[in-house]
């Protein structure tokens, strides 16, 4: 499953390799949580898709967080 506004995941757009500042560090993390949040989510979508995950397996709350999270990002391409 390709993701349509997802960046390169740690690819280019950063480099771990040489000397890296702290702040860095931090921001090469924070980029890399961002875009592991979006691939748990396209990952729950496929199991889901192929019958080894139902939606109601998941808690509550999370259902409702990737529900909303599909939302802004159908407003976000509506804009588009």
């Amino acid at each position: 499953m390709q993701t349509r506004d997802m960046p390169n995941p740690l690819g280019t757009d950063v480099v771990c390799s040489g000397k890296m500042s702290e702040i860095e560090i931090r921001n090469a993390l924070r980029f890399s949580d961002i875009v592991m949040s979006r691939i748990f989510e396209d990952t729950l979508t496929v199991l889901i898709d192929r019958g080894v995950l139902r939606w109601s397996d998941l808690p509550e709350l999370s259902r409702e967080v990737i529900e909303k999270r599909r939302e802004l990002r159908d407003k976000l391409h509506e804009l588009k």
